[in-house]
C-alpha cells in the first residue's frame, strides 16, 4: 500500500512552454488517497519550477540516465 496526492495538471493537461512537458501544482483540495504499489504503473521526475508550488513531469527519462546525470 501506498498514500499519495493526485497532482493537478496545470493549463488543462496541455504541454507548456518551450520544454514541451506537462506541467503540474497542488491540487486545490488535500485528498490523500491509498493505492496498492502494484497500481503503480511507472515513475515520474519532478522537476520544481517554483519551490512547493509548481512542477514539470518529465516521464521520458529512465532512471539509469537521472543516475548518470545527478551522480
Amino acid at each position: 500500500m501506498a498514500h499519495v496526492t493526485m497532482l493537478q495538471a496545470i493549463g488543462g493537461g496541455k504541454v507548456q512552454g518551450l520544454e514541451g512537458i506537462l506541467r503540474v501544482g497542488w491540487p486545490t483540495l488535500d485528498i490523500g488517497t491509498v493505492v496498492r504499489i502494484g497500481q503503480l504503473e511507472g515513475i515520474a521526475h519532478l522537476i520544481p519550477l517554483e519551490p512547493n508550488e509548481s512542477w514539470l513531469v518529465n516521464n521520458r527519462i529512465d532512471l539509469e540516465i537521472w543516475n548518470t546525470m545527478y551522480d
